[in-house]
């Protein structure tokens, strides 16, 4: 939800307008330190000021000075206790003291007294949001728009609700009148640009990120977005020489760096500024006689054909259910499919709670006695993480979909593995880590790859090439692998090089790229997205997976592996450029893991000049496919559990959350943890 930033209002009734005119001047201009010390000098000669006595309470809120705002609003109200703006800035002092019943009803009383003040119904639905009652929140968006049509931020407000609400539509139409009322409205901008981003607009995306980034050269996010787009298109020269602070989205900034510092102080960041106000609420006494089961809540947009259920979906069938009773929460749009139906029969219970207000939401983890809440989202598109700062059960753990941490003091742990997170990496988490003896990456061995066989010439590769393929996302690739890339069709002749097909701009530039380095672009070839057990069919016309640096593949190496195709990755030091190493080592296949960009290049190089080399890492992966850790689903299950048993019984016991190393499920040594290094 965007933030209002308006001033309270201060209705200027000037008992001195000779004295007072200059101050009121100040505050116009929001130099506020000035108007505080002015208006304190004049506020001893006249203490019965009612504009004076505003003015103090309004810069007191803005400054966070809590008594000082409080007595001198409320003796505004006791000067004029029927002035509509004395009560509006009591509800809007409230509100930034978290006391949303209280400033409720100081913005209903102002409203009551002017039912036409548009800024009260303003705050009113700001409150209303910030308490999960999203559809009273819109309709009181509406009346300040009623009341006062040329209202951009109530526009841009009502745009943040639609976008939440999954109404795109209604969104960009309230964003755009927003920023037509008021072109300086930097987040309207920055709204509308990540609307037409997932529409696949590009170009116009870019130019709203560009208008963003104008109207406020601060606001960070909008030139790591512009940056991002410029990535989906393989833009390598708009991005020569981008700099992005930490003020940015996490996820946008994946790709920028190999920093997991950087990281880390970004999601810390994001989460104090996105949960500052969020009271976490009481846990309820137990009310279950026994622990036979373990409760646990899996929290999600994503239960449907997407990446997550690719990999989950064999947990949650081998899921012990004499052990653990298992509740899905759906907070995203439910494409009905193969897997949601699955999930639906391999679940105690679903809850779609896509329409539901964050407060309903934990109401029905708190009514499902949760032991233990997992974010499946993070810090990813369409998630609702901020659920967890009120506290969904007494042990709540960061899985899957975020690399990296979450930077939150509510999230207890995250689900790692020692390839992973190294003792020297340790430090950037600030979650305990539950250490999988293997790989963190759970996966289906069910997963059934396409009876049909293809030809090579059905997908547009000639025969008897050596075809180098990435199936990554276009915005994973940069400069520094397409270099590499390059160099290696160059030095293997007639081989190609097969890429994902995403996007007319990243196609049309890799072309540009590839001619640019003396290499035909003929010698690029795009693959169309297809169902995926067709997909994971094509993979056996590949002969060497490349992966990407930053960002590693992820469910995408995971696909590759369990078709048979290997994948050489270069380890860095953040979880998502060290997700290729851990799948490598949980498949037998450590020698395909470089530590530089000059060892990648130069074991690219052998594996395809070496026949002999790349058939015994395919004989290995082949022999390997059925016995290794990676793909043994049960076993994975079991440990995954065993984790989720350890730290649920340290919570039981009443030791704080640790480290915990899980050994493997077939290894008759007790489990252990260790007290983390982190406080």
């Amino acid at each position: 939800m965007l933030k209002d930033r308006s001033k309270p209002t201060v209705q200027a009734i000037d008992p001195a307008p000779q004295l007072l005119g200059p101050v009121l001047e100040l505050y116009g201009k929001g130099e506020y330190a000035q108007v505080e010390a002015d208006a304190a000098v004049l506020a001893q000669k006249f203490p019965n000021s009612f504009v004076l006595c505003s003015l103090l309470g309004s810069v007191f809120t803005i400054f966070n000075k809590h008594a000082e705002a409080e007595r001198y609003i409320r003796r505004a109200i006791a000067l004029r206790p029927r002035d509509a703006t004395a009560h509006h800035n009591l509800g809007v002092f409230l509100q930034t003291r978290g006391e949303l019943n209280e400033a409720l009803s100081a913005l209903d009383r102002a409203i009551s007294i002017d039912r036409k003040l548009a800024l009260s119904h303003l705050y009113r639905g700001a409150v209303l949001y910030e308490q999960g009652k999203l559809d009273d929140a819109i309709a009181a968006y509406n009346r300040a728009i009623a009341m006062q049509p040329d209202f951009a931020q109530a526009h841009q407000h009502l745009g943040g609700l639609y976008y939440i609400k999954g109404d795109e539509d209604a969104a960009f139409a309230a964003f755009s009148e927003a920023v037509r009322l008021r072109p300086e409205l930097a987040e309207a901008h920055h709204q509308i640009g990540t609307i037409l981003f997932r529409r696949g607009d590009f170009t116009g995306s870019l130019q709203a990120f560009e208008r963003a980034a104008a109207a406020d050269p601060k606001l960070m996010d909008a030139a790591a977005m512009k940056f991002h787009v410029h990535a989906h298109m393989c833009d390598f020269r708009a991005n020569a020489n981008i700099s992005v602070g930490l003020d940015v989205l996490p996820w946008s900034a994946l790709t920028l760096e190999d920093e997991p510092e950087h990281q880390l102080q970004r999601s810390a960041l994001l989460w104090k500024k996105g949960t500052a106000r969020i009271k976490p609420l009481p846990l309820p006494a137990r009310t279950r006689p026994d622990w036979a089961r373990v409760r646990v809540g899996y929290f999600s947009s994503d239960f449907h054909e997407h990446a997550t259920m690719f990999l989950m979906s064999g947990l949650f069938r081998e899921h012990d259910r004499s052990r653990f009773d298992i509740f899905a929460y759906s907070y995203g749009t439910n494409r009905d499919g193969q897997y949601l139906q699955l999930m639906r029969r391999q679940v105690t219970a679903f809850r779609d709670v896509q329409a539901s207000s964050d407060q309903e939401i934990v109401q029905f983890a708190r009514a499902d006695d949760l032991d233990i809440a997992i974010d499946l989202k993070g810090y990813t598109s369409d998630e609702r993480s901020r659920l967890f700062r009120y506290r969904l059960a007494p042990v709540q753990i960061n899985y899957l979909g975020y690399p990296g941490s979450l930077g939150a003091d509510e999230i207890e742990y995250i689900i790692a593995d020692p390839t992973l997170i190294t003792p020297e990496l340790r430090q950037f988490y600030s979650e305990r880590v539950i250490y999988l003896p293997h790989s963190y990456q759970p996966n289906d061995n069910w997963r059934g790859v396409s009876g049909r066989s293809t030809t090579r010439a059905e997908h547009g590769l000639p025969n008897g090439a050596f075809v180098f393929c990435c199936f990554n996302k276009s915005y994973k690739i940069s400069v520094r692998e397409f270099d590499i890339w390059m160099r290696l069709l160059r030095r293997v002749p007639g081989s190609v090089l097969w890429l994902i097909r995403t996007n007319p701009h990243a196609e049309q530039n890799l072309r540009k790229e590839a001619m640019a380095r003396g290499i035909d672009p003929a010698r690029l070839v795009f693959a169309n997205k297809i169902a995926i057990s067709e997909h994971l069919e094509r993979h056996r016309h590949a002969d060497l997976f490349l992966d990407t640096f930053n960002c590693n593949a992820h469910t995408t190496a995971s696909d590759a592996l369990w078709a048979g195709l290997p994948i050489l990755t270069k380890s860095g030091r953040q979880f998502a450029a060290r997700v290729g190493a851990s799948l490598l080592t949980a498949v037998g296949l450590p020698q395909l893991i470089a530590e530089t960009e000059e060892e990648y290049e130069q074991k690219a190089l052998a594996l395809a000049l070496q026949p002999r080399v790349l058939n015994a890492a395919k004989a290995r992966l082949a022999a390997n496919r059925s016995s290794c850790p990676l793909f043994d689903t049960v076993r994975y299950t079991r440990n995954f559990e065993q984790g989720l048993l350890l730290a649920h019984e340290r919570y039981r016991s009443g030791q704080k959350p640790a480290d915990i190393f899980v050994q493997d499920a077939g290894d008759i040594s007790p489990a252990r943890t260790v007290q983390s290094s982190v406080p």
